[in-house]
This record gives structure tokens, sequence and C-alpha cells, in this order.
């Protein structure tokens, strides 16, 4: 009964989303998540249709899993597209949690800049990936991340990152990337998992031609069509 009551509490929550926001205007502000709360079953919604947080976004292991205590079930990673037509976060992004099906972040496919006005406490970072499924960050229109440094650390699935180059996209000097402890490259490069040969200087963020961090080299359709569906990760 507890397991069917799951089902229908996450189907509900989906239903919503896309539901929720289907008449917003063009820009709409959200506030973020602050600490010590993060996002849940019962908060995901009120970021359908936002365009902009002011804030930033939590996301824990505790987001999948639920939380017994407060009586919140589990969050099917399906419901991180409230987030879709996020273009900016003026805090920070953190992403730390597992989920069988949570394999990308293409649920943020519209973030351009992450300001880091508010930073996470873990190496006083803006970008925060770490301790995830993600195979791939699907971040194909991030372009500025304005204060406080990058973590991308001990995700075992993770590929293509070594090919983001998040230096194109930190502002400072003093600004620090770390990507360590993800996905050896040879386990990437036997699954598949790397960027399209066309991808400008081998850069990208996930999959096919739309994840490549510079403009690919011009072809045709058919080309184009193979490239994303069988010739790279």
């Amino acid at each position: 009964m507890a397991l069917l009551w799951h089902e229908i509490t996450q189907a509900l929550v989906v239903a919503a989303l896309l539901l929720i926001g289907a008449d917003e205007v063009d820009s709409r502000v959200c506030s973020g998540i602050d600490e010590p709360e993060f996002l849940h079953v019962y908060n995901v919604w009120q970021f359908r249709g936002c365009t902009k947080i002011e804030g930033s976004i939590r996301i824990v292991q505790t987001t999948f899993d639920g939380d017994v205590y407060y009586n919140r079930p589990g969050l099917h990673p399906d419901a991180l597209w409230a987030f879709s037509e996020v273009r900016e976060i003026t805090g920070f992004l953190l992403v730390q949690g597992k989920h069988p099906h949570f394999h990308n972040l293409d649920y943020f496919r519209n973030l351009e800049i992450v300001q880091g006005k508010e930073l996470s406490p873990t190496f006083s970072s803006t970008v925060n990936i770490m301790v995830t499924s993600v195979e791939s960050l699907d971040f194909s229109s991030l372009r500025n991340v304005s204060n406080g440094n990058v973590l991308i650390y001990a995700n075992p699935n993770l590929c293509y990152v070594r090919a983001a180059n998040f230096d194109y996209i930190v502002q400072r000097a003093d600004q620090k990337v770390i990507v360590k402890s993800n996905a050896p490259r040879r386990q990437c490069v036997l699954s598949h998992r790397t960027c399209s040969s066309r991808c400008g200087r081998g850069l990208c963020w996930g999959r096919g031609l739309r994840n490549c961090v510079r403009n690919f080299q011009e072809s045709n359709a058919l080309i184009d069509f193979m490239d994303n569906n069988f010739l790279s990760g």
C-alpha cells in the first residue's frame, strides 16, 4: 500500500509539472532554496516556468530517497524538468545524489549563468556536482560562472566533463576548477561516451552536436542524424 501511494504521488507531481506554469509570462523570477532546506517532492513544483532563480538550488540524496521524518516521499528525477526554463541562478547550484534514473542534467539545458552571489560551503563553490549517478552534464547553454569555484568530483559514471573545459566560462583568475575522480577516460571511450568529432576543438557537455561547447562544423542532415544517434556517445 505504501509503495502504491508513493507511485501515485510521483505521478501526480509529474502531471502537475506539466500543467502548472503553462500560462506563465515569458520571464518569471522565483526564490531559491535556503539551507538547511533542499529540493523535495513538495517544493519542486514552484520552479515550473521559472526563468531566473534568486538564490540557490540544492539537490541532495534525500531529494531522491525521501524524508521519513517529514513524511516526504522520494522525488523521481523526471520531476526535475521543472527547471527546464531556468536561464539564471543568482546563488549556487548543488547536485549531490544518486538514483537509478538520474543519468544527466539535461533538465538545466537552458541555464546560461550561475552568478555565485551565494556560495556553497563545500569548497566555496558555485557549481557543485559531487557523488552523483550522472553520466553527462548536458549544460549546453552554460556560458558564465561569475564567482566562486567549480567542483565536479567523485561522479563514477560521469564522462565528457574533461572536455567541457570550464576555463571558458569562469570569469576571474582566482576562480578554481576542480574536476577529479569521475569516470576514467578509458571507460568513456569503450562505452562510446565521447564528444562528437565535429564539436569545435573537441569540447562538449554531452552526447551529440547540441552539446558542443563551441560551434560544430557544417555538415548535412544525414551526417548530423548519424552523429547524434550513433557515432558519438
